[in-house]
């Protein structure tokens, strides 16, 4: 798949990883978000434009030379025929969430929804507007859901509501 001169668009992939891929992905972002020496970074280092008010989302970088990355990026590869330039964990704390924007410098990102059970009263639902529209759509955040974005869709997701968890997401960039 090329983005060159790729109209803005979104793709909706249903259990986009294989179940044993996604299991040891959703395993691997709580035993990360519950190891004590782990070290995160958060949406601080974001352009303030969207972070606005948002409550802290912890970000975990998968090192390139991690087995799961490798894992990942061959699935993906296998999948869409492109491999990202980054794998990410994100952590959606309570009254986390991105206000709009396009992903500038990207020319397509994925994002995988990991929570395996997640109530849609909670919120932390990804909200998309077609160009020259006004009306957005939204997304709830299914478990293996993929959602694919190119050519600079503007999105946002909705505040995260959750009394007990964090919203889990896997973060994947392609092509700066």
């Amino acid at each position: 798949m090329s983005f060159e001169g790729v109209n803005p668009l979104i793709e909706k992939h249903y259990d986009f990883f294989s179940r044993e891929l996604i299991e040891k992905c959703s395993d691997y972002s709580i035993k990360s978000y519950n190891n004590p020496e782990i070290s995160f970074r958060t949406n601080r280092t974001w352009d303030p434009s969207i972070v606005l008010d948002s409550f802290p989302v912890l970000i975990f970088n998968l090192s390139d030379k991690d087995i799961l990355n490798q894992e990942i990026t061959t699935e993906i590869y296998n999948k869409l025929g492109i491999k990202p330039v980054s794998v990410m964990f994100y952590y959606w704390t309570k009254f986390s969430y991105i206000p709009w924007h396009s992903d500038g410098i990207y020319k397509s990102a994925l994002t995988v929804y990991l929570n395996l059970e997640w109530d849609l009263n909670w919120g932390g639902y990804f909200v998309y507007k077609k160009q020259n529209e006004d009306e957005g759509t939204v997304i709830p955040p299914f478990y293996n859901l993929g959602i694919l974005q190119c050519g600079g869709v503007m999105h946002c997701t909705t505040p995260v509501l959750s009394p007990t968890e964090c919203r889990r997401t896997m973060q994947m960039f392609f092509g700066n």
